[in-house]
């Protein structure tokens, strides 16, 4: 049974009943086959081609800058030449790559194990393991003897990753795990004794939280010898990673989701009453959203559960982020005896990881090609022109979104061979944007799903402008990733940015042009030209050269002997963009077939 919910009821948590999604409109006809793009297509492969030549003389031996940073390069193992492998994070990710591959496997492997055993003694217990049913009753008692055994199934499942989950953890994290259960048990305790349910319970969640950030970051993970002198042993056994706090930002995240995910429930329950809200929790065939959005039972938000959700091996140093009430409902379905469905094909999951084994060696091409880390870390801009300056910088975020992707996509591959369905972090390549809001959109994709979910649409309810509602967000993000100037920089900046795409959007949609006016894509080709040029220095500010560092390229970039290369990056941009609009258009019509197909027009 589908509960219905009340239409444009404003329940906590929950917007399936509020927000709809609007009819898609039938997109222009394809130009792409045109003479003019044929054109761009040229172009933009003859201006690439061109940028891969001068970066790769850029960095090798006899390049302008390379004795200054050759110090910082690593013997490579392509071409003959140097790699950079400067970046730290990078550096330590690549070294234990093959760990972590292992212990990702052995965490699946385990869990399948698990999942053969549940259906084993399914079968032996002499149930319809096929006939799946929900858990609870709308009363939130269970339906039978049999779901009593299928309760036990879950329980079983959840305290089996509980047990290789700790295992994990004491050898990673030593004796810090104390701290990390110290901070984990006292906002459970706050949630459950004094915040859930009540006026301003997600505000003190939101301040604990961002306190404990602080807390983790000027402690730099907390010393027992500060704590007490008896206790200065155990700082000689941290585990294999000593500075857990610094990975704890995601933790961070998970925990937000869970106290979320219960206050709103309590919430919900006083709205909406017991037996509508249980009606939701034991719902199956969920889309995305309604995973989402849709409470769990009561008694689902415990601590185990929590605890497991939160360290969630294969997502947890990393993420994506996943949110609690998604993550408990498929693992209740997974752990539902002889229940077959799957969330990602198996053909599929493998496509994905070949995928990744792809982009991983392009990775290896990219650190022996250019040296981008290596030379914005010594700061090696002094005889390098206008155009190889910005070469530096663009493959600079290249790298830093590519890391990031392989990373991310890494543990996702081990969450979907694990049968949970985790959202793609990195849904397009940088240089595939040029709108500053999608940009925001596909970049980290979790984690904007998650401030949205969490701050943004909380803030809409509140009536807060849409500015500051950004601004609020953007500062958030920037306080999560790092205590620094450059980043609270980066967040201002960005808020800045956003306003000119904003104001353009609405005056547009005053005047009434779109997409099948012909002049509407220059617009946005000369528009979105502006917000690429300023969105790359902005990310070069937050994540590579900080404030002072982007001054000084700026002034060697945006001066007279500069003008010509400005203009004429300027004009190639807007003929990429030209290029990425055709697509995105080829994207709407694939959306438009389907709708149609689904109205059964066609």
């Amino acid at each position: 049974m589908q509960e219905q919910l009340p239409k444009h009821l404003e329940i906590p948590g929950i917007t399936v009943n509020r927000i709809s999604k609007s009819s898609p409109v039938k997109p222009p006809k394809p130009l792409v086959h045109t003479l003019e793009y044929k054109g761009y297509i040229l172009i933009i492969f003859v201006a690439f081609s061109f940028m891969q030549i001068q970066a790769w003389k850029l960095s090798s031996e006899t390049g302008p800058a390379f004795q200054k940073y050759q110090h910082l390069l690593s013997d490579g193992w392509l071409f003959g030449r140097k790699m950079d492998l400067s970046d730290h994070q990078w550096s330590y990710f690549r070294k234990n790559l093959l760990t972590l591959t292992i212990v990702m496997g052995c965490f699946v492997v385990y869990n399948k194990f698990i999942d053969i055993y549940i259906k084993y003694t399914a079968n032996s217990s002499k149930i319809n393991s096929w006939d799946f049913q929900p858990l609870y009753q709308p009363n939130g008692n269970f339906y039978s003897a049999s779901n009593q055994i299928n309760k036990k199934f879950l329980d079983f499942k959840i305290k089996s990753m509980g047990v290789f989950i700790i295992s994990f953890l004491v050898i990673l994290t030593g004796t810090s795990l104390v701290f990390i259960l110290g901070i984990i048990s006292i906002n459970y305790y706050v949630l459950k004794r004094h915040a859930a349910g009540t006026k301003y319970g997600a505000l003190i969640m939101w301040a604990l939280n961002i306190f404990f950030l602080f807390l983790n970051e000027t402690n730099r993970g907390y010393s027992f010898a500060k704590i007490h002198p008896l206790l200065t042993w155990m700082d000689n056994y941290r585990g294999l990673n000593r500075r857990w706090d610094t990975t704890f930002n995601i933790t961070m995240l998970r925990i937000m989701s869970f106290d979320l995910d219960y206050h709103w429930q309590i919430l919900q329950t006083g709205l909406l009453g017991d037996q509508a809200v249980n009606n939701l929790a034991v719902e199956n065939n969920l889309t995305d959203k309604k995973r989402i959005e849709y409470p769990r039972n009561h008694d689902e938000y415990n601590f185990i559960n929590y605890f497991v959700y939160l360290f969630y091996l294969p997502l947890y140093l990393t993420g994506p982020i996943i949110t609690f009430n998604d993550f408990i409902y498929q693992t209740i379905i997974k752990s539902q005896p002889g229940f077959s469905h799957t969330f990602q094909k198996t053909k599929t999951t493998l496509i994905y990881g070949i995928r990744l084994l792809i982009s991983f060696f392009i990775m290896e091409v990219l650190l022996h090609a250019i040296h981008s880390n290596a030379i914005l870390k010594t700061k090696a801009f002094d005889n390098l022109s206008p155009l190889q300056i910005s070469l530096v910088g663009y493959f600079q975020l290249t790298f830093i979104w590519l890391k990031l992707m392989l990373i991310w996509r890494f543990a996702r591959f081990f969450a979907l061979l694990d049968n949970y369905s985790v959202v793609e972090n990195m849904k397009r390549c940088m240089s595939n944007n040029y709108s500053v809001q999608d940009f925001w959109r596909d970049w980290h994709c979790s984690f904007n799903r998650f401030l949205i979910r969490y701050l943004y649409i909380p803030m809409i309810s509140q009536k807060f402008n849409q500015i500051i509602r950004l601004a609020i967000i953007f500062v958030f993000v920037a306080l999560w990733h790092d205590l620094s100037l450059n980043l609270l920089a980066w967040a201002w900046l960005i808020v800045l940015i956003f306003i000119p795409e904003i104001l353009a959007a609405k005056f547009i949609k005053k005047l009434k042009i779109g997409q099948n006016n012909w002049y509407y894509r220059y617009l946005v080709a000369f528009g979105g030209a502006f917000n690429m040029f300023v969105m790359f220095l902005v990310n070069l500010v937050g994540f590579a050269l900080g404030v002072g560092g982007v001054k000084t390229i700026s002034k060697q970039i945006f001066c007279k002997k500069g003008l010509t290369f400005i203009v004429a990056t300027y004009i190639l941009f807007m003929i990429h963009i030209l290029n990425m609009y055709e697509y995105r258009l080829a994207e709407k019509r694939r959306e438009y077939k389907n709708y149609l197909l689904k109205k059964q027009i066609i």
